[in-house]
């Protein structure tokens, strides 16, 4: 729309300027013509000649028309040309007004999408001792509210695999004659927890909340230690690591966050521990996070295994 309109007012610019030439023109090739008042003749008396007042002839009249005739319409041509010109002017400004508005509508870039807060905090362990250990270099993510049930079965069916396995080392232990009852009850509390992981599996829907995922894998696990961190790999938005002074931050994210809850998650497996956090973060229709500043350590961590 600015775009036509700068055309049209660009044409009437132009042709303004052209009427303009043609009327000066016009006006210039007329030829201009002035009366001669016709000379009074002399007396031929040598006398001075007595002092006659001087009236207004209807013929110097007459004389003087046309010179006066001439002469307005120069002035009104003069008059119209330079209101022509001031239009002229007027456009021009207005067309110059209207291009650079819209260059700056057009080369103006849009803002790049950024987390309205950026969710940060640091991480560290509180030992037995009441020594602090800042943890560096953490693997820190943040995860969306519900994991595919496609990324769960597997892990599931490997630690049902795992019990079918020690129960029939249960079974075959328990022929023995010195085995006792003790045997017997171990591989029936193994084949128990097979067939539990067996009917989870049976019940699990396309996509499940991500903390009911890790109670189930927690639950279900044979030392009752959920090892999220495989999932987390696969469907994380976002993760980081904790810098030599134990803090994270996630400063750019790849889009921004719908409203919705999150999680913000982390896993130290080692021989001495193991431990775990899944923090819910919630984010508002502003953009806001909940929780922007967490931080993880003892109290606030998911499992806490052997922290000695």
């Amino acid at each position: 729309m600015n775009e036509k309109r700068i055309i049209i007012l660009s044409a009437v610019g132009m042709l303004t300027l052209v009427v303009t030439g043609g009327i000066v023109a016009m006006k210039l090739a007329r030829p201009k013509t002035e009366a001669v008042a016709p000379a009074a003749s002399l007396p031929s008396s040598s006398a001075p000649p007595a002092t006659v007042p001087v009236k207004s002839s209807p013929a110097l009249a007459s004389a003087r028309e046309p010179s006066q005739a001439a002469a307005q319409p120069v002035a009104e041509q003069r008059a119209e040309l330079d209101r022509l010109r001031k239009e002229n002017e007027r456009l021009r400004r207005e067309v110059t007004a209207m291009r650079d508005v819209q260059a700056k509508q057009t080369v103006a870039p849009a803002p790049a999408p950024t987390t309205s807060t950026p969710i940060s905090g640091s991480a560290w362990l509180t030992r037995a001792n009441a020594s602090s250990d800042m943890l560096r270099g953490l693997r820190v993510y943040l995860l969306p509210s519900a994991i595919p049930r496609k990324l769960l079965v597997p892990r599931l069916v490997q630690e049902r695999d795992k019990f079918l396995k020690s129960a029939a080392e249960h079974q075959e232990r328990a022929k023995l004659p010195y085995a006792g009852d003790y045997a017997k009850k171990d591989a029936q509390r193994d084949s128990d927890a097979a067939r539990k992981i067996d009917e989870t599996v049976a019940k699990l829907q396309d996509q499940v909340d991500t903390k009911d995922a890790h109670a189930l894998l927690k639950t279900l696990s044979r030392f009752n230690l959920p090892y999220l961190s495989f999932a987390a790999e696969s469907v994380a938005l976002a993760s980081t690591r904790t810098g030599p002074d134990g803090k994270y931050a996630f400063t750019k994210l790849p889009q921004p966050l719908p409203p919705g809850t999150y999680y913000l998650f982390a896993e130290v497996d080692s021989s001495a521990m193991f431990v775990d956090w899944l923090i819910p973060i919630t984010v508002g229709s502003d953009g806001q996070a909940s929780a922007a500043e967490t931080d993880l350590f003892n109290d606030n961590a998911a499992t806490l295994h052997n922290s000695r």
